[in-house]
This record gives structure tokens, sequence and C-alpha cells, in this order.
């Protein structure tokens, strides 16, 4: 049977607020129409629950076999926490340790029939005013290529020859000698040697397998992050609800600043008039008696305007 529902407004005291929501909300009678929240402590619930659901995310993707999943263990809420965050960690780092593997595994491959390129020989050379530049070029149009042009056939198969340019000055980016055919392009020099891409290739790989195994032995918290999620998420509720509370502006407070204003201008004006009256009677008195006279009342009367201004 559905009962409609009536909508009532709670009127609470700031400081009994927060107690206040959580007597509601354990109560659980009264449904609570949607708000914004905004505060430092909601922004924070709102980024560890989807760290944790992230997390939960990461690890669910992770296929085991039944006979291996490990079996679930608790955790506490700020370990759990602390969980999410390495867990999203090493993922991410096995995303860049992949992402380096491919861009060197890629590098790697272009030299793969070069053999073994290491720049820093190339360097040593050219320190020597030997300057070697790589290039290819169609097996059938290597024979082209100009008597000028020094040359160093590196190697060649049914489609492809391999070679090198020999000069003793150091050609301009971009550069390329008269007598060298159009189908001839220059091979770019990789950013290392080709031995140090194979390590780093292998480096990363063994990296990410680490991070893989790592990885499946966490499996055994998603129940534990799972349990968590759901507490922030209550918590970001509840917050929410909180941090978007509306809160009537204290008029009285405002009334009663305006009202020290208007007391401390009445009283200034009274006060410099009974000044300017004392001063006239004193016009024919001498002035060192005048300032005597003057510099008393004044201190009474700021003495007095503050004590009436904090009584108000």
């Amino acid at each position: 049977m559905i009962v409609p529902m009536k909508k009532v407004f709670l009127v609470v005291l700031e400081k009994e607020r927060r107690e206040a929501l959580k007597s509601l909300r354990k109560l659980g009678v009264v449904h609570v129409e949607e708000v914004q929240g905004n505060s430092e402590e909601l922004a924070a619930l709102r980024e560890s629950s989807a760290k944790v659901e992230k997390a939960v995310s990461i690890l669910s993707e992770i296929k085991l076999p039944k006979k291996s999943a490990p079996a679930q263990k608790p955790l506490s809420r700020e370990d759990t926490l602390a969980l999410a965050s390495k867990v999203i960690s090493l993922a991410e780092e096995k995303k860049t340790c992949r992402d380096h593997m491919t861009a060197d595994s890629v590098e790697n491959e272009r030299f793969t029939l070069w053999g073994g390129v290491v720049p820093s020989d190339f360097a040593y050379l050219a320190e020597k005013n030997v300057y070697l530049t790589m290039y290819e070029i169609p097996a059938d149009k290597y024979g082209t290529i100009g008597a000028d042009v020094k040359t160093i056939l590196v190697n060649s198969d049914k489609s492809q020859a391999r070679f090198l340019v020999v000069s003793d000055k150091q050609p301009a980016a971009g550069e390329r000698p008269e007598g060298l055919p159009a189908e001839a392009y220059q091979v770019v020099m990789p950013h290392c040697s080709t031995e140090e891409l194979a390590k780093s290739i292998a480096a990363n790989a063994s990296r990410m397998e680490a991070i893989d195994k790592e990885l499946a032995s966490d499996t055994s918290y998603i129940d534990a992050l799972k349990s968590c999620s759901k507490l922030v998420s209550s918590d970001t509720e509840f917050e929410n609800l909180y941090s978007g509370m509306g809160r009537e502006v204290k008029r009285e407070l405002l009334q009663i600043q305006m009202l020290q204003k208007r007391l401390w201008h009445g009283f200034q004006d009274m006060f410099l008039l009974k000044i300017f009256q004392s001063c006239r009677l004193l016009q024919s008195r001498n002035s060192g008696l005048l300032l005597r006279v003057i510099r008393p009342m004044t201190t009474m009367f700021l003495l007095n305007s503050k004590t009436i201004s904090l009584s108000v």
C-alpha cells in the first residue's frame, strides 16, 4: 500500500545540526530532498569514494583460477583507503611500463635488419670528421646511386638495401647528397643503442610481471574495498546533506551591530556638541586650562562609549 508523503520542515540549532541529522538517519522515517553541498570534507570524501571504486574495478578485472583465488581478508577503513591508492598507483605504473615497452619495441624493430646500432659510435667517428648517415633504398635501385656518393653497403635482401653514406663534413638537417636517388630515405638514429632498447624492454616486462603478481595478491581485499565503498558513500551522502542544509541569517546580530553604529554616532555627535558649548564658555580663559578640561572629557567619552558598545 502506497501512503502519500507529507512535507515537513525541521529547524535545529547550529550546534545540534550534525547530531540531529545522525538521529534522523538512524530513525529512518524521513526522505530528504536532494541538496548540493559544498565543503572541504565533502570533496575529500568524494575523492576517497572515487579511489575505492576505481580500485575495486581494477582488481575485479583480474581473472584468477578458482583454485588459486585468495581468501578474502578484513581490513580497517584507513588501511583500505591506503590500499586503494596503492592499487591505482600500481595500475598506472603498469600502463606506463607498457607504453615504454611498446615504444622501445617499435624502435628496436626498426633496426632488426641493421644489426646492433650504437649512437655513441657514430658520435665518436664524427669527432674524427667521419660522418655516417644511415639510408635504405629498394634493392634494385642501389646500383643507381651516383659514383660521387661514398657509400658502405651494410646488407641487402630481396626488397631493401641498407647502407651508410660517408662524408667528411657534417650534413645539415635535411641535406642529401646530389647523386642520391629520390627512392633512398634516411633512417633516423635511435635515442639509445639497440642493446639498451632490448634491456629496457626486458626491464619493463619484468616490472609488469611483478605488478601483476602484487595486484593478484590484493584481490583478497576486494570485499573489504566494497564494504569501505559503502561506508564512504554513506558518509558522502551525509556530508552533502550537512553542508547543503539551509541556514537562517542571524538577523538579531545584524540588528545589534547596526544599533551599535547608531549609538556610536549619536553619542559622538552629542559629545562634540558638549565640547563646542564648553569651548565657547571658556574662550576668555587660559588655553592650557581648556586643554586640561577637554582631554579628560574625551577619555571618559571613549571609555564610556566602548563600554556601551560592548554591553549592547
